[in-house]
């Protein structure tokens, strides 16, 4: 029997496919300078979407928590590939080099441990609930953390 939630799921769900197919059309173009880059965006997405999708599935406050932790395996690495993505599409390579890099992703790696440990310390929620709608949808208060990253991410996707 479908309940309203697999229909609120579909089309997270569907780009999760979306992403697995376009890896395994991506995979070839691997060796190629914007190849990775393109792997790891693509993959990150449908990390983030995959979980989102099971987000939604899944009816315990807890379980959606985890499946919300597990979505920053995806959401924390999106703007960083963009990022090097194009600085190899356009030709300046050199403007990431192996340090660069490792700075650029701190605060992506620092937040993906927070959203693994944010039950330590609410940096990343301050609060996690229940909405009250049809498909009960996990609502978050967001801390620091979040914001933080959140500016991160969208400097580095406009950047």
């Amino acid at each position: 029997m479908f309940t309203p939630a697999i229909y609120v799921a579909a089309m997270p769900m569907a780009s999760a496919v979306m992403a697995a197919i376009l890896l395994i059309l991506v995979w070839p173009d691997r060796v190629r300078p914007t190849g990775l880059p393109l792997l790891c965006l693509v993959a990150s997405a449908g990390i983030w979407a995959l979980f989102y999708a099971l987000e939604i599935l899944t009816p315990a406050l807890a379980a959606k928590v985890l499946m919300a932790q597990f979505q920053y395996v995806g959401i924390v690495f999106v703007a960083p590939s963009w990022c090097v993505a194009v600085a190899r599409a356009i030709g300046e390579p050199h403007l990431l080099n192996r340090r660069r890099l490792a700075l650029m992703l701190l605060l992506p790696v620092f937040t993906l441990a927070a959203a693994f440990t944010n039950s330590y310390h609410g940096l990343l929620w301050s609060k996690t609930y229940l909405g009250d709608e049809a498909v009960p949808m996990l609502q978050m208060d967001h801390g620091p953390i979040f914001w933080l990253n959140n500016q991160y991410e969208w400097l580095l996707l406009m950047g």
